[in-house]
């Protein structure tokens, strides 16, 4: 199985089993079984870096010391003392604590900060290895333990649906754009519309006259349309009754004669004249 620490494998052996038992138990969460081996593979590198300076039976604070005052204070041994600092402390915590405590992010920081010791002690022991500095720990390789491969086919299909859902709301956003319409007073230029502000302000003070003047003005126009109605009145009774008149005589004047007055009158005249006539002419006989 190919772990994070592979690089250790033909460098440092036992280091390497160390790392390897310290991934599997993280993998099986044994947690606190997980930061004890990190504290064991942190100590062990300490004592093959110090080699002969090491005391004999010496515990780790005074591993760390001595290897404190044997450091040029580079910021790549600075680097390693803390990593050594804190797995330190983590392990002690786990190996002396009274309760059981499932702390996988704890565990997890600890292979970090070991895997960081790691390339320093590899640097240390094969100064031409600086490519080592480039390698971040991979989280998948730890909990898989194969590396990354290419997309399966299932994430290949949701890599290409969130593209197509992207195009589609990119469309939906353009056909939105396009129904929108502009307002004229938009795509007019600024002069012309600045004179179109100044034009409405003169219309509105126009129609802006005093209520007084306006009372004065509908009263007239009251009084004016009566006058109006009153002669409109007057003048249809005048032509009524000369329409009755004109009727009246063209009425006699297309009445047979039988029939017409004046005729009937002018006959009864004339009769009575020839009656008393033919009176007169009798008594002389």
């Amino acid at each position: 199985m190919i772990t994070n620490f592979d690089f250790l494998k033909n460098l440092d052996h036992d280091l390497y089993v160390i790392a390897g038992i310290a991934e599997k138990l993280y993998r099986d969460e044994y947690f606190e079984q997980c930061m004890g081996q990190t504290r064991r593979f942190a100590e062990n590198a300490v004592k093959k870096v110090l080699g002969n300076r090491a005391p004999y039976d010496a515990t780790f604070d005074e591993l760390i010391n001595t290897l404190k005052d044997n450091s040029t204070g580079n910021s790549i041994e600075k680097e390693f003392i803390d990593d050594l600092y804190f797995l330190k402390k983590a392990g002690n915590i786990s190996v002396h604590g009274a309760t059981v405590k499932k702390d996988g992010i704890t565990a997890l920081e600890c292979l970090r900060r070991m895997f960081e010791v790691a390339i320093n002690y590899a640097i240390h022991v094969d100064k031409t290895n600086a490519a080592l500095l480039k390698l971040n720990y991979d989280e998948e390789l730890l909990l898989l333990g194969r590396p990354k491969q290419e997309q399966t086919l299932k994430e290949k299909y949701l890599a290409a649906k969130k593209i197509l859902e992207k195009q589609d709301e990119q469309e939906r956003k353009t056909r939105k754009s396009d129904k929108i319409v502009p307002k004229a007073e938009n795509l007019l230029p600024k002069p012309l519309k600045q004179k179109k502000k100044i034009t409405k302000k003169i219309k509105t003070e126009k129609i802006s006259v005093p209520e007084q003047k306006i009372e004065k003005k509908s009263a007239k126009t009251k009084t004016t349309v009566k006058k109006s109605k009153k002669q409109s009145a007057n003048i249809k009774k005048k032509s009524l009754k000369k329409g009755k008149t004109k009727n009246a005589k063209q009425n006699t004047g297309n009445m047979p004669l039988f029939l017409n007055p004046i005729a009937i009158t002018l006959s009864f005249i004339i009769g009575a004249v020839v009656l008393v006539l033919i009176a007169s002419g009798l008594k002389i006989l």
